[in-house]
């Protein structure tokens, strides 16, 4: 809505990238993220331009990484709802791994608009881990292996060719926020909590996929956990694919590496044409 008035109110055209949009008759131009995004919508206006983020994968970072190896990145996600019952599961996980792997470094990732006092959890965080902020691309860059919950950053991993691991613990499920007539269930007293489990559990279970670069390649890119997972469960994954090869497969026509480019090109024909 903003955007179709901010577009009434300066005269520009209006591009939409990645999301759907109910207003189609408002936008000049569609800009699809994914090719299976550009084929499914019925819009006259509209191009492939592929995924920003592969542009930003490019980008050379410096070297943050604790000392040690093998090098294990936790991130949490961005909400910090999930961080009471996710942060400690991930330390007892650290643990675990530092008894494996004696030189082992340890690293967690969250958001920069968060730090260190806005996470309590953090106060117990154990020695053997070191939190950052606002880092998480340049230490995904250092990291041998990625365990994360699905979010926005599974794509980010698979794009960097990296060993990942994604978790969906149905004991933390209760947390989930839900949007819609759905979220009616979180006012329901003691009852609602547990059909709200039930009924995420029940969605979970039907998804073939969690992660959304394997939902996109429609292959296991990332390793995938779900259940009432243990640490071991976790830790035995890590075992298993930390001395395997990343074999991930991005083909080109559905997924071009030059996206940033060619938009910053249309952006600047635009404006040639504007000032003619």
């Amino acid at each position: 809505m903003y955007a179709v008035l901010l577009k009434r109110r300066t005269g520009f055209p209006l591009w939409v990238y990645r999301g759907y949009s109910k207003w189609l008759n408002k936008i000049d131009l569609y800009l699809a993220r994914f090719l299976r995004d550009f084929e499914e919508l019925d819009f006259d206006r509209k191009i492939f331009l592929g995924d920003l983020l592969f542009s930003s994968i490019s980008i050379p970072t410096s070297p943050i990484f604790p000392p040690g190896s093998p090098r294990f990145l936790f991130l949490p996600g961005s909400r910090k709802v999930f961080y009471p019952y996710l942060l400690p599961f991930f330390f007892q996980v650290g643990e675990e791994l530092t008894k494996i792997y004696p030189e082992v470094s340890l690293a967690l990732s969250f958001p920069d608009h968060y730090n260190f006092d806005d996470i309590p959890e953090l106060k117990t965080i154990p020695p053997f881990f070191r939190p950052f902020f606002g880092k998480t691309s340049s230490l995904m860059a250092e990291a041998d292996l990625i365990v994360t919950i699905p979010g926005s950053n599974n794509l980010e991993i698979a794009y960097r060719g990296k060993r990942g691991i994604v978790i969906l613990p149905f004991w933390g499920l209760e947390k989930i926020p839900l949007e819609g007539p759905m979220l009616l269930l979180e006012k329901i007293p003691f009852w609602g909590k547990i059909i709200k489990r039930n009924v995420i559990k029940k969605m979970a279970g039907k998804r073939k996929w969690i992660s959304l670069p394997n939902e996109l390649l429609d292959e296991e890119v990332l390793k995938e956990l779900r259940g009432d997972l243990s640490v071991l469960e976790v830790v035995e994954a890590i075992q298993e694919i930390l001395d395997k090869e990343p074999k991930i497969n991005f083909p080109e026509e559905s997924f071009p590496r030059n996206a940033s480019e060619r938009l910053a090109e249309m952006i600047g024909e635009w404006c040639n044409e504007k000032a003619q």
